[in-house]
């Protein structure tokens, strides 16, 4: 970690932490998230460095490096710093000066999170985990999705459409995430349309002070109402969208496909694609080895830095791994 210097901390979960740091050698300010490996969150580490290191899209964050520290048993993320932070950040300034966003800026804002979801969509990932602060704005106000270790991946031989397991955050979970019952690519429509509500609003489709009427609203689809001067701000056909995304039948919710075809042209991305795409650019998602446990993935990192060259490792797949220096 001597490569880094003003390191101070700025947040931190149950297996991570978040630094602000400057790079020596690059000169430039960037974050680190050191998480503590272990068995239970080894799996989910491993998916959101692939992504990071593997993502192709300008609509989601890429890290810069990647090291593990054999002694503290911790995998360190060097990511790029984003001076003018996330969504929500931007959202409650707007709120506090009760200063609602443009109609071009929504849309410019709603087609850049479908295009990101897009990509990881076309890879076979869901999310799980779509907030307005898992969202970032570089420094010329694009957007860009993060934190990918709630995302999950779907692979040929398991069935294509559901997944169990609850994950996310409540005010931006589905009603089949609060049932725990099966769910879909559509978790991530739901959430997009939260999020959505939330820009045009400048306040959370779901906020409540009780967890149990929370689980209610969600349930029923029983979203904060909708002022008239909301109506008197923006377009039916963008207000439209949070019905569409915010519907407790998922089935009935459009897939991200469908939720591009709605955005205006001038709004669209002329690079992309509005259909999904054949190529899986993340394939090493499932290909990838990922040890049982700790003890055989310190033997890998191990062997693989005493026999590079052994046959019996491929080499490409541990690009993400680099020696602590």
């Amino acid at each position: 970690m001597e490569n880094y210097t003003n390191t101070s901390l700025i947040g931190q979960g149950s297996f991570s932490k978040v630094y602000l740091s400057n790079n020596k050698t690059k000169r430039k300010k960037c974050v680190l998230k050191v998480i503590n490996v272990t068995d239970t969150d080894f799996k989910n580490c491993l998916t959101e460095i692939h992504i990071m290191t593997k993502n192709k899209s300008k609509y989601l964050v890429s890290c810069n490096e990647v090291f593990f520290d054999v002694v503290k048993k911790a995998i360190t993320i060097e990511l790029p710093y984003f001076p003018n932070g996330d969504l929500a950040d931007k959202i409650r300034v707007h709120a506090d000066k009760k200063e609602h966003f443009s109609e071009d800026t929504v849309w410019q804002y709603f087609s850049q999170i479908l295009y990101g979801t897009k990509y990881l969509h076309d890879n076979g990932i869901i999310h799980r985990d779509i907030k307005t602060s898992n969202i970032l704005i570089t420094n010329l106000g694009n957007l860009k999705l993060t934190d990918f270790n709630t995302c999950k991946t779907i692979g040929e031989n398991v069935d294509m459409n559901m997944r169990h397991t609850q994950i996310g955050t409540p005010y931006y979970m589905s009603p089949e995430l609060i049932n725990q019952s099966k769910y879909s690519y559509k978790v991530d429509i739901w959430s997009i349309g939260c999020v959505l509500y939330e820009i045009i609003l400048l306040k959370q489709a779901f906020k409540c002070k009780h967890i149990g009427r929370l689980m209610i609203n969600i349930r029923s689809g029983n979203f904060n109402q909708i002022s008239s001067s909301i109506f008197r701000l923006y377009s039916r056909e963008l207000l439209g969208l949070i019905n569409d995304t915010i519907d407790t039948n998922e089935n009935i919710r459009p897939s991200v496909y469908k939720l591009l075809d709605k955005v205006p042209n001038e709004f669209r991305d002329k690079k992309e694609t509005l259909f999904k795409e054949s190529k899986n650019d993340i394939d090493l998602l499932q290909d990838v080895y990922i040890p049982k446990s700790y003890s055989d993935f310190s033997a890998v990192i191990k062997k693989f830095y005493k026999s590079p060259n052994d046959k019996k490792i491929d080499v490409s797949k541990y690009l993400f791994v680099k020696k602590c220096t």
